[in-house]
């Protein structure tokens, strides 16, 4: 008879929710029905009545959960649950993590530690997968997985006379359902999204001067020095179209962005999570995750010697008034361009016209 199993993921990037599928996809196989959500997608209070859980949980930040478990984990430190909350519970946690920061995978073992605080039963130890490591979070994942199925047919053992299922190496690389669709946009359908996106950038990146013919054209029209980042000096930028692909990468950024944390369960709410542009009145402006500032490069030079192999980058990026700020250890996103070439290449692999 298949058996439950509830596997719930805190990402922030996607590799703990790539994690959590592929325990989901396995344990199908396996004869076991798998759920598998994001921990904020759940209704923690039924976390009781579920008799197997895997938990994969990312550590982001300073030591911090992934957005889409916080309150999850809310809930899990309620100081008015009782110690035996999750006595029915069998448990397994895989974190992810980076060693080269101090709080290296502290989400996953304090989550761990919490199950087992409120009565959880572990199934086996915890695994944690590194970063650092030259093959990736992988080479904790790949043998800590055997272990845990192993594990779970012994807390759910098979009916009498069931044997357990063959898996060939060709079923295990299978992959899931798409997550995205594309879509092919005729000609003034994508002239209308082009116009939809000059509109909105513009509103979004005003420091920035002839963004909105610089996006609407294609190919751009206009004299190349007449796009800029402003910095004050009137000084251009140079590159039209190399910037309007840089808007449009930047703008793409934040969509997915948005869907990401759709897929992910969380709703993306500007007012939550941005930071409000300076103290100017004029400009109600937010950047943040779903929102990108398009800065401008304020210094770019070389650190090592000409004739080093390594070309080490000292970089400086003007954030001018969007209001942002850092600490050390948080994350910058690049977006690099890809060469015209490759993408043409790409297209005419699948048969794309481009």
């Amino acid at each position: 008879m298949d058996a439950p199993l509830l596997i719930l993921y805190g990402s922030q990037t996607g590799n703990a929710q790539d994690v959590a599928e592929r325990v989901g996809r396995e344990a199908r196989l396996r004869l076991f029905i798998p759920r598998v959500l994001p921990m904020d997608s759940y209704d923690v209070t039924h976390l009781p009545s579920e008799g197997l859980i895997v938990c994969v949980a990312s550590t982001t930040g300073q030591g911090e959960a992934p957005d889409n478990m916080r309150k999850f984990w809310r809930f899990l430190l309620r100081k008015s649950l009782p110690p035996d909350s999750l006595a029915a519970c069998r448990y397994a946690v895989f974190g992810l993590g980076d060693s080269g920061y101090p709080n290296y995978n502290v989400v996953a073992k304090k989550l761990d530690r919490r199950l087992e605080g409120l009565g959880a039963r572990p199934l086996l130890e915890r695994g944690l997968g590194d970063d650092q490591h030259p093959n990736g979070y992988e080479a904790a994942l790949d043998p800590w997985l055997p272990r845990l199925w192993r594990a779970l047919r012994a807390a759910c053992p098979l009916p009498q006379g069931a044997e357990e299922p063959v898996i060939s190496e060709e079923a295990l690389l299978e992959l899931g359902p798409p997550k995205f669709r594309t879509t092919w946009l005729q000609p003034a359908e994508a002239a209308a999204a082009r116009e939809a996106l000059a509109a909105r950038l513009q509103a979004e990146q005003p420091h920035v001067t002839g963004l909105y013919d610089c996006v609407r054209q294609h190919p751009p029209a206009v004299d190349s020095n007449q796009f800029h980042v402003d910095d004050g000096g009137g000084s251009g930028g140079g590159g039209l179209e190399a910037h309007r692909r840089l808007a449009e990468a930047v703008a793409a950024a934040a969509d997915f962005r948005r869907l990401a944390m759709y897929v992910s369960g969380v709703e993306p709410t500007p007012e939550a999570a941005a930071i409000t542009v300076g103290d100017r009145a004029a400009l109600s402006y937010k950047y943040g995750p779903w929102r990108p500032y398009l800065a401008r490069v304020a210094v770019n030079r070389r650190v090592t010697a000409a004739d080093h192999f390594q070309d080490t980058r000292h970089i400086e990026l003007d954030l001018g008034e969007s209001g942002l700020s850092y600490q050390p250890g948080d994350l910058l996103a690049l977006l690099p361009m890809t060469d015209a070439g490759v993408v043409d290449s790409f297209l005419r692999r699948l048969g794309l016209d481009g």
